[in-house]
């Protein structure tokens, strides 16, 4: 009687512990879709960021999209620049949310710009 009390505890404990572990990836996963739409928004964000004006190095900004979700990163040399580059990417169809962390800032040194990625 024992042992089968500790087998449906253990049984109970091995289907609750797995139910948890597949809800996992659900934050994190991505539809193959969602994958094409993320990269054709990186893609044109880059092109439209270069299409801006000469200015703008785009070296210093990087572009991260995630579930139509756009990060944008790096360094401008001013605020003007930094709503520029937010509303181009805005201006993308498919875009739903833009989170806007460039910074202005001087130039960078050349040693710098080359070991970011």
């Amino acid at each position: 009687m024992f042992v089968k009390a500790i087998t449906i505890n253990l049984f109970v404990a091995l289907v609750l512990l797995n139910s948890c572990h597949s809800f996992k990836n659900v934050a994190t996963s991505r539809t193959p879709g969602k994958l094409i739409d993320d990269g054709f928004i990186q893609r044109i964000a880059h092109r439209q960021i270069r299409k801006l004006e000469p200015n703008i190095h785009t070296g210093n900004i990087s572009v991260h999209a995630f579930n139509q979700t756009v990060l944008l990163t790096g360094q401008v040399e001013n605020s003007a620049l930094v709503s520029t580059v937010e509303s181009a990417v805005r201006r993308i169809r498919i875009v739903k949310h833009v989170h806007n962390e460039i910074v202005v800032s001087g130039p960078t040194s050349l040693t710098f710009a080359l070991a970011t990625p």
